[in-house]
């Protein structure tokens, strides 16, 4: 239980124990029995919800939350934290019983995020201790929002979020660069997705038609050593670009993150926020059917190259 020890429900009036399973509200903060706020159907702050209220611990509590230990490591955090400093799991959470607390040294899988995992766990890193999640990381907008929209992999973009806002350089996102525009897609940062995977099938025309000599599958009367020329050419500039979207990825979402929330802000109530969180979640995240559905469809059209091309 950690940090609620000592604390009552607000609407039972009775203290939390060990054995009970507690429900924190999403727009202030405030812990419940998860019986009692269900048989409620809100949280007892919920007529204050739209001055801005945020529930804080009685006085005599307030010491006793000097930290939050993490569900997943183990580790001791920052009580006001958003992400295990170790691992860079969300904080909150109680542990499931009978699930010890692990070693915050050895290895974790951090959710099952490949992008956090090795290979590319040595670039990651937990969201900085010192962001709250009402910071505001635009005039309008809050890390908390920030984060409902990213949804999986929040750790890693907040803090790159942060450090922009800091003056430091966006890390470089290896993610993007090994996978490309299948990257973007899962991203759903269409517009550049799509330029992007434009530029790819055109930069891959010279490597099909060198591979279809090579089989026997067609006869060019193109000078072999120029199609050599524009086949070494292509694959230069397509690894530059994978560079370049390496480079520029996160900058692009995180404009990208802001853009969808002020868009998602104007048109939804946002006084209702357990909705407007909904729809800004809905918003962004990111997208599996997009990637399956583009990862078939270049293969189709690859294969329909090489046949009008064997023609």
């Amino acid at each position: 239980m950690g940090k609620y020890s000592g604390i009552s429900c607000p609407i039972c009036g009775q203290p939390f124990t060990d054995r009970d399973e507690i429900s924190v509200c999403p727009d202030c903060g405030a812990p419940h029995h998860r019986d009692c706020v269900i048989a409620a159907g809100k949280c007892a702050f919920a007529d204050r919800h739209g001055a801005g209220y945020t529930w804080q611990p009685p006085e005599e509590n307030k010491t006793e939350a000097s930290s939050i230990r993490c569900g997943r490591c183990g580790a001791e955090n920052d009580p006001h934290a958003l992400f295990c400093v170790s691992c860079g799991s969300p904080l909150g959470k109680e542990p499931e019983e009978g699930v010890p607390f692990r070693d915050p040294q050895q290895p974790h899988m951090n959710g099952g995020n490949p992008f956090v995992t090795p290979p590319f766990a040595a670039f990651y890193r937990p969201v900085q201790p010192e962001m709250q999640p009402e910071d505001a990381m635009e005039e309008d907008i809050t890390y908390r929002e920030a984060a409902a929209y990213v949804g999986q992999n929040v750790p890693y973009f907040l803090t790159a979020f942060y450090h922009a806002r800091q003056g430091k350089r966006m890390p470089f996102n290896w993610a993007a660069f090994l996978l490309g525009y299948i990257y973007l897609f899962y991203r759903k940062m269409y517009a550049v997705a799509t330029a992007v995977l434009v530029a790819t099938m055109v930069l891959s025309v010279p490597s099909i038609l060198v591979m279809m000599m090579d089989f026997g599958l067609a006869q060019f009367s193109m000078n072999e050593h120029l199609l050599g020329m524009l086949y070494q050419g292509a694959a230069l500039l397509s690894f530059l670009i994978r560079i370049l979207i390496g480079f520029f990825a996160n900058r692009l979402y995180d404009r990208q993150t802001v853009r969808k929330i002020r868009r998602v802000r104007a048109a939804t109530d946002t006084a209702d926020r357990e909705e407007y969180f909904q729809a800004v979640a809905q918003k962004g995240g990111v997208s599996y059917a997009i990637v399956l559905l583009i990862a078939a469809g270049t293969m189709v059209l690859t294969y329909i190259s090489m046949f009008l091309l064997a023609l």
